[in-house]
């Protein structure tokens, strides 16, 4: 969604500015995007039990039909159902399928603002502010899916709050501003003759031919601030 704010001449307010002041204050956009996302698909298991007796200390449990795989007044702290869940029979495979639960979701709102002031017929300054997470909600991690670990269910953790600030599906953990600018050029060149065969000929109806070149100069200033999220809620 990209939507033009009504400050400055022409707009709804703040219509009556001087040359200067309406430079500064008029002409800017903000654009926003939000991101809505399922969660990833996981499998259940157990750890350190050798039930099918062959050193595979490691496979999935069976679920168990009549209990719901999410707990009622569902939390980061009980995330999954442990009683959804049971070791199999010694010898016996279990019968939960891949995939069997779901992670947390992801919601988040991508934020930026631009603006574009024209220095001259040729140059143009663009502005751009982009702030990712604008509103730093936590966005969790997966939950604990062995149902021999004590913290079986639970949500441990947020993006950003590790060495990265994303996850493997280019999900923004804590919110990110980032600022920067840059200056467009715009250059005319002419060319009223050529030269064939090393022979320099004046061509009869030789035309002024324009080419315009976009240069983007290295960014004035870059900034990029980071802030941790507002924390894990314990429901």
């Amino acid at each position: 969604m990209l939507y033009d704010l009504p400050f400055g001449n022409g707009r709804p307010f703040a219509s009556h500015l001087n040359r200067f002041v309406n430079r500064v204050v008029g002409g800017w956009n903000v654009s926003a995007t939000l991101v809505e996302q399922s969660g990833q698909f996981l499998d259940v298991q157990y750890s350190g039990n050798d039930i099918l007796n062959n050193r595979n200390l490691s496979g999935r449990p069976d679920c168990l039909g009549n209990a719901s795989f999410y707990p009622a007044g569902q939390s980061i702290n009980k995330f999954l159902n442990p009683a959804a869940f049971a070791l199999p029979a010694i010898g016996s495979f279990g019968n939960c399928p891949r995939n069997a639960v779901n992670g947390p979701g992801i919601n988040t709102v991508n934020l930026s603002l631009q603006k574009s002031f024209h220095l001259s017929e040729r140059a143009t300054l663009k502005f751009l502010g982009v702030a990712t997470n604008a509103f730093n909600h936590p966005i969790f991690k997966n939950e604990n899916t062995t149902i021999t670990s004590g913290g079986f269910g639970q949500i441990t953790s947020i993006l950003g709050s590790g060495a990265t600030n994303r996850d493997s599906l280019g999900a923004a953990g804590s919110r990110l501003i980032q600022i920067g600018a840059r200056i467009d050029l715009l250059l005319v060149l002419k060319n009223d003759y050529c030269s064939i065969n090393r022979q320099t000929t004046i061509l009869s109806r030789a035309r002024k031919q324009a080419v315009i070149l976009a240069l983007t100069a290295v960014g004035i200033y870059a900034l990029q601030i980071s802030r941790a999220p507002n924390g894990l809620r314990t429901a």
